[in-house]
């Protein structure tokens, strides 16, 4: 059995996954919050422990004392991340840090962390970015839409996939993910079949509340068992029936929604119960990505040696361009799956780049990733990924870095041949506008 602790482990969302999965267990959990770990206990038992997040030493100390530990998952907040939230880093922001810190002095030999996407752009994701890849971490990361793992709910979480050594087996995760996005929608009649239309309280004020239930559920927020009534609802234009007729979920149909089995012992007080199901990780989720972590366990544990492989120059080069002033959501994803490629394709990279088919450029404070389509097949299938569209041969697809004064993101263009020249597009929707793609992925 592979051996894990939970940190933030709020009410055990990520601990009901990893114990669904029948490869996992937990010996240890920790979160800061009495109330919310008496919930965590009543369904998972007495390992949880009550401890400062802040402080790394003591986090560190905890762990220790365990033994073994071979994997570590964090959920560290994402309140100040979130579009819903303040956006302003602060000291629950820093916590992603921590969570780095703590698994560069334990050196687990995997590690999960989960949050929000727009992590990706904050400066406490930067700095942990630095960590973990100075303690000798190898990095995957990967966005995913809870509604395509069997949860009937669209909650969009990007996932930090680390394993300790120059280029652990990761490589695996790569073709699961291209496949993911084809996976069926769960509704939320697949779950709740005797729901026609349910009442959910939507992000903006404007929107519609009354929903239909042939769809996923919106995101379910802190507030998602707030007591508004039929009484005291004002319809919206677009609600999907009156209110009078729509289901208004219980606490235990809420936390279906996002995964957790029908019996899981919530607390009484609904409003507290709205927010440990609002910041929960749906448990289908992570027992998902508990077969990638086994995978690559079982190799470490085996001695097989060929997932350290990659020459030292090319993962100097991608260290390069995800440096932690760098790292940008598409640049991380393009570099990041290209140097997770058996040696073959690492070799077909190599000449692609003495062919000037991929550049990767940096004029400080730009980095800048340039690729033509049709230096080799596993090239053009992972561009045409991170892309979000079919490219055509002798397309040049290329992403650059810009800094905010807040955060780094990536800006795409497309550079198509017309005629003798090269037509440059800024958007998937240029393209499709042009006829270049047929629809947006």
């Amino acid at each position: 059995m592979i051996t894990c602790v939970d940190l933030f482990c709020g009410g055990g969302g990520a601990t009901q996954g990893l114990k669904d999965s029948g490869l996992v267990e937990v010996i240890g959990a920790v979160d800061n919050d009495n109330e919310v770990l008496n919930v965590y206990k009543d369904n998972h038992g007495n390992h949880a422990r009550l401890l400062d997040m802040s402080n790394v030493e003591e986090i560190c100390e905890f762990i220790r004392a365990l033994g073994r530990v071979d994997l570590i998952f964090g959920s560290p907040p994402c309140q100040e991340f979130s579009r819903a939230g303040s956006r302003e880093e602060g000291a629950r922001a820093d916590l992603t840090h921590k969570f780095a810190q703590v698994i560069a002095q334990t050196k687990p030999f995997c590690f999960i962390m989960e949050n929000v996407p727009t992590v990706l752009r904050s400066d406490a994701y930067r700095r942990a970015h630095e960590e973990w890849t100075s303690s000798g971490y190898t990095l995957l990361v990967c966005c995913i839409n809870a509604c395509h793992l069997n949860v009937p709910q669209t909650r969009q979480r990007v996932f930090v996939i680390g394993t300790l050594g120059k280029a652990a087996p990761l490589r695996e995760l790569v073709p699961i993910l291209r496949d993911l996005r084809s996976n069926p929608v769960c509704a939320v009649r697949d779950t709740l079949p005797h729901v026609a239309t349910y009442f959910q309280r939507a992000l903006y004020q404007t929107y519609p509340h009354v929903l239909d239930s042939s769809k996923p559920s919106p995101t379910l927020r802190r507030n998602c068992a707030s007591g508004t009534t039929a009484k005291s609802y004002t319809p919206r234009e677009r609600d999907a029936s009156s209110v009078e007729n729509a289901h208004f979920f219980s606490m235990s149909e809420l936390g279906m929604l996002s995964g957790f089995p029908p019996n899981y012992i919530w607390p009484h007080a609904k409003t507290r119960c709205g927010h440990i199901i609002g910041n929960a990780v749906p448990p289908p989720m992570i027992r998902w990505l508990v077969e990638i972590a086994k995978h690559a366990i079982d190799r470490r544990t085996s001695g097989e040696r060929s997932a350290s492989e990659v020459p030292e120059t090319i993962l100097a080069t991608h260290q390069a361009a995800l440096s932690p002033k760098t790292g940008a959501p598409r640049i991380s994803a393009m570099l990041g799956l290209w140097c997770l490629e058996e040696l073959e394709d690492v070799a077909m990279l190599k000449a692609a780049a003495n062919r000037k088919k991929l550049r990767i450029v940096r004029t400080s404070p730009t980095l800048v990733v340039r690729y033509t389509m049709g230096a080799c097949n596993q090239m053009d299938r992972e561009a045409c990924i991170v892309a979000g569209c079919d490219m055509q041969c002798g397309w040049i697809f290329e992403i650059r870095q810009r800094q905010t004064k807040n955060f780094i993101a990536d800006d795409v263009y497309w550079y198509v041949p017309d005629g003798t020249s090269l037509r440059i597009y800024r958007s998937r929707a240029e393209l499709s506008r042009a006829g270049l793609i047929d629809h947006l992925s």
